[in-house]
């Protein structure tokens, strides 16, 4: 794969496309390149479109500095650039145990940071796939569009990387060289420049720091995150100044790998500005689908969410059945909870309560989540999800399809109670009036029992 290295700049590039496009920052899963994307829900879609031609992946990388003396903690150290960076904990964790020793230490901190704007779809080529092709140009399936494809669709994956370099030296009576410190950043910036060089780099450079009495106590230490190893050993594994230009030059390498880089954003293009292409329609009808597309996905989500807890809860209510005669007074565990101490004893509901308590949500073994489970918090649960299903969810999404391009959600009489897009409002009916009511207790603790000790987790501790 070809990619393209900017130089060092004080800022990221900006590139600019033919679409407008959403920055979303983006965490907890891997996005993948074209999927729809919903940017009210954070969820992913299907796959809508068909193979497409790419740009050239750009990588864009910059550098900071600075130096710490002994006098000065590592917190107030690395503020401002520094402390948005991803290795901001390591390398507060590194100083605070170098300075346990009691020794006066100089610590001068380099972050080389990369960004990587990955495969980025050409606009002007986007097509769909046959299958959704024909839903897009039927305004009657425009409404099953969104559904399957989501609001808008994944052009660009934006990932980060960074190699995080620690140079530490002991200090004479908490006394530091400003001479030095030069030194070791001209000779580091110098081993950058030649990484940066496609040519390579010199086998014998030149440094400043030999000349310095320093240089024999200097220690360094480095931290790469988002960077394979490549094929070729000795990835930063000398960690002197001679070893310095290798390292950098790996570090450049690693950066060209395709998986390079822990992703940090994606760009998500809306469908509307495709479609534009496919339907006459107008600026409101666009604006009005894109809001009613985002709208559609946060709905879905929540049912899908109601809809997993019941699941959940089925399945658990299984789980402990089957350890019901062999391990009724084991406590389990609550994920609430990081760790039951192993000393003191608990007490555990008992059956004669029927109701979830306060107790229940903290302290839980299998004969009380088995008699509960055999009772009626499921039943009425699932009686709740289905008033949910036929007051909320049926009539809304009946209403929003029939004017998918006409009204805005919150303009539709059956989709404009916010309260309704929680999971934990419960829905009821009267006279046509449509009620949804948070902060239920009973739906509550429930939620909450689920999330807290389902799957079930078998402790070595009782519970009585």
């Amino acid at each position: 794969m070809i990619f393209l290295v900017l130089k060092a700049v004080p800022f990221f590039l900006l590139i600019l496309q033919n679409v407008e496009a959403k920055f979303v920052e983006v965490t907890g899963f891997e996005p993948v390149l074209g999927r729809g994307y919903s940017t009210s829900t954070g969820k992913q879609f299907g796959s809508c479109i068909r193979p497409q031609s790419y740009n050239t992946p750009i990588i864009d990388y910059s550098y900071f500095w600075a130096e710490i003396d002994s006098a000065t903690s590592a917190e107030d150290g690395l503020s401002g650039k520094m402390s948005t960076t991803k290795s901001l904990g390591y390398l507060i964790e590194e100083i605070s145990a170098d300075r346990k020793g009691g020794i006066s230490l100089q610590h001068i901190i380099l972050v080389l940071m990369f960004e990587h704007n990955g495969l980025t779809f050409t606009d002007e080529n986007v097509s769909l796939k046959t299958d959704v092709a024909s839903w897009a140009t039927d305004n009657d399936k425009l409404f099953d569009f969104f559904t399957v494809c989501g609001p808008g669709y994944i052009r660009t994956i934006k990932k980060v990387a960074e190699l995080a370099v620690i140079f530490a030296y002991p200090t004479e009576f908490g006394e530091w060289s400003p001479d030095y410190n030069n030194a070791i950043i001209t000779d580091t910036e110098s081993a950058i420049n030649m990484a940066d060089n496609v040519g390579g780099y010199d086998e014998g450079p030149f440094r400043l720091t030999d000349m310095w009495q320093y240089a024999w106590d200097l220690r360094i230490r480095m931290r790469a995150i988002g960077m394979n190893m490549p094929e070729d050993s000795g990835y930063m594994l000398d960690m002197t100044m001679n070893g310095l230009p290798v390292s950098m030059l790996h570090a450049f390498k690693a950066m060209r790998d395709d998986g390079a880089g822990v992703v940090a954003g994606i760009d998500v293009v809306p469908w509307t500005d495709h479609l534009s292409s496919l339907h006459s329609f107008s600026t409101f009808e666009a604006h009005t689908l894109s809001l009613n597309a985002e709208f559609l996905s946060s709905l879905n989500d929540v049912l899908k969410k109601k809809t997993a807890l019941a699941e959940t809860a089925m399945r658990c209510k299984i789980e402990v059945s089957r350890e019901y005669l062999s391990s009724g007074q084991t406590l389990l565990g609550n994920r609430q909870i990081t760790a039951h101490s192993l000393a003191g004893s608990y007490t555990c509901e008992t059956a004669a309560a029927t109701a979830i308590s306060a107790n229940d949500l903290l302290f839980m073994n299998v004969n009380r989540l088995n008699d509960l489970f055999k009772g009626v918090i499921i039943t009425t649960y699932m009686a709740r999800l289905q008033s949910y299903i036929t007051h909320v969810y049926q009539s809304c999404t009946t209403a929003l399809k029939n004017d998918f391009t006409d009204r805005i959600w919150f303009d539709i009489p059956e989709c404009n109670n916010m309260e309704c897009l929680r999971v934990d409002s419960d829905a009821s009916e009267n006279a046509g009036v449509v009620t949804c009511i948070q902060e239920e207790t009973e739906t509550v603790n429930f939620i909450k029992l689920v999330e807290s000790f389902c799957p079930i987790i078998l402790t070595s501790l009782s519970c009585s």
